[in-house]
C-alpha cells in the first residue's frame, strides 16, 4: 500500500470515528446558539426593564453562550475531519484562544451572580451591585478573559506526530498534525494543575456563597410555613367531634340523622386536609416565585460545574499520556465517551437557555407571545 492511499485511507478512518460526536455537536450546539439569541432577542425587545431587575446577567451570558456554541462547533468539527493536512500555528491559537476566552467569559458571569445574589441577600434585599458596577464588572470579565489566555499564542500551535499504529493500520510513514501544547509535557502539566486549581476554587467560592443563600431562603420559608400553619383552621372543631350526647345510647335518636352527622364531620374533615394542602400550594407558589432568579442561576451553577470537569480531566489525561499517543490508541468506544467528555464545556452553553425557559416564568410567558404573535 503506498503512501498516498494509505493517508486517505487513515484520515477517512479517523473522519468516520469521530463522525457521530461532529452530528451531535452540529445538531445540540446549532439548537443551543438559537436558543440563546432568543433569549437575548427577547431580553432586548419585550423585557424592557430587565436591567432593573435580577436578570441583568441573564442577556449577556446568553450571548457568550450563543458565541461558544458557533465558534466551538467550528473549530472543534474542522479539527474532527482533518488529520493529515498542515494547519498552522496561527489557525490552531485563533480557535482555541477564542474558545477558551468566551468560556471563561461565562464562568466569570456565573461568578459575578453568585456574588450579586450573596450581597443581595446578606443586605436583606436591600442592596447588590449598581448598575454602573454591573456593566463595569462585565468589562473587567472581557480584560481578565483577553489577558489569561494570552499565554496561548506563546505555548499553543500545531504539533507533528508520528503514531505506529491506528486501529489495526501501519501508519508509521504517516505524519498527523494536531492542534495542542508543544512546549513540552512538564510546562503542559504546570499549565493545566494551575487551570485546575482556579476552576476549583471558583466552585468552593459559588458553593459557598449559594449554600450561605440557600440557608437564608430556608430559614425564611420555614418561618412562614410554621406562621401560616398556626393561623389556618384547626383540622377538627367542636362542630366536627360527634358528641356521646348527640349519639346517646342506641334508639334515642334516628339513625338518618346520626349517619347525616356523622358525614358532616367526615366532609370537614376533609375540608380542612384540602385547606392545608391548598395553603401548602399557595406557600410554594409564592416561595418559588419570589426565588425564582436564585434557583435559576443555583441550577446554572451546578450544570456549569458538572459539565466543566469532564473536559479538564480528558485534557489531565491527555497531558500525562501525552498527546502524541492519548486520542490515537483509544478503541472507538473509548474515544467516543472521550470526545464527548472533552467537549463538555461547550455543551453547558447550549444547556442554559432551556434553564431559563423553565424556571422563569416571565421569560417564558414572552417567549410563548413571540411566537404566537402577541406584543
Amino acid at each position: 500500500m503506498n503512501k498516498e492511499v494509505t493517508l486517505e485511507l487513515v484520515n477517512r478512518v479517523m473522519a468516520d470515528d469521530r463522525l457521530p460526536v461532529s452530528v451531535i455537536m452540529i445538531i445540540t450546539n446549532s439548537i443551543g446558539a438559537v436558543a440563546n439569541f432568543t433569549i437575548v432577542f427577547v431580553f432586548l425587545f419585550r423585557l424592557t426593564k430587565w436591567m432593573d431587575s435580577g436578570r441583568f446577567f441573564v442577556p449577556f451570558l446568553a450571548l457568550n453562550d450563543a458565541i461558544v456554541c458557533i465558534v466551538g462547533t467550528i473549530y472543534r468539527v474542522y479539527l474532527n475531519f482533518y488529520f493529515i493536512t498542515p494547519k498552522s500555528n496561527i489557525l490552531c491559537q485563533m480557535g482555541n484562544y477564542f474558545l477558551y476566552v468566551f468560556v471563561v467569559i461565562s464562568s466569570i458571569i456565573l461568578l459575578l451572580i453568585a456574588v450579586d445574589r450573596f450581597l443581595l441577600f446578606y443586605q436583606n434585599g436591600k442592596k447588590s451591585f449598581s448598575l454602573k458596577q454591573k456593566w463595569i464588572s462585565l468589562f473587567v470579565a472581557v480584560v481578565i478573559a483577553a489577558i489569561s489566555g494570552s499565554t496561548i499564542w506563546i505555548f499553543y500551535g500545531e504539533l507533528e506526530v508520528q503514531v505506529k499504529e491506528y486501529r489495526n493500520f501501519n501508519v508509521e510513514n504517516v505524519t498527523f498534525y494536531q492542534c495542542s501544547e508543544k512546549q513540552g509535557r512538564n510546562i503542559d502539566m504546570v499549565g493545566m494543575i494551575i487551570t485546575l486549581c482556579v476552576v476549583f476554587c471558583q466552585m468552593i467560592v459559588m458553593a459557598v456563597l449559594y449554600s450561605y443563600i440557600a440557608r437564608i431562603i430556608y430559614t425564611a420559608f420555614k418561618k412562614t410555613t410554621q406562621r401560616k400553619e398556626k393561623n389556618a383552621p384547626a383540622k377538627q372543631d367542636s362542630m366536627s367531634k360527634t358528641s356521646s350526647f348527640e349519639l346517646g345510647p342506641i334508639g334515642t335518636k334516628n339513625d338518618s340523622i346520626i349517619k347525616t352527622e356523622r358525614k358532616t364531620g367526615r366532609s370537614r374533615e376533609r375540608f380542612n386536609i384540602l385547606w392545608g394542602k391548598s395553603l401548602w400550594r399557595q406557600t410554594m407558589a409564592y416561595h418559588f416565585r419570589k426565588h425564582r432568579f436564585t434557583y435559576t442561576f443555583m441550577v446554572l451553577t451546578g450544570v456549569y460545574a458538572f459539565n466543566r470537569f469532564p473536559s479538564m480531566v480528558i485534557k489531565l489525561m491527555a497531558i500525562t499520556v501525552g498527546e502524541h499517543t492519548f486520542w490515537h490508541q483509544l478503541t472507538y468506544s473509548q474515544l467516543q465517551a472521550s470526545l464527548i467528555a472533552d467537549s463538555s464545556d461547550i455543551f453547558d452553553s447550549t444547556i442554559h437557555p432551556f434553564i431559563y425557559g423553565f424556571l422563569d416564568t416571565k421569560l417564558r410567558e414572552e417567549i410563548k407571545g413571540m411566537f404566537n404573535g402577541r406584543k
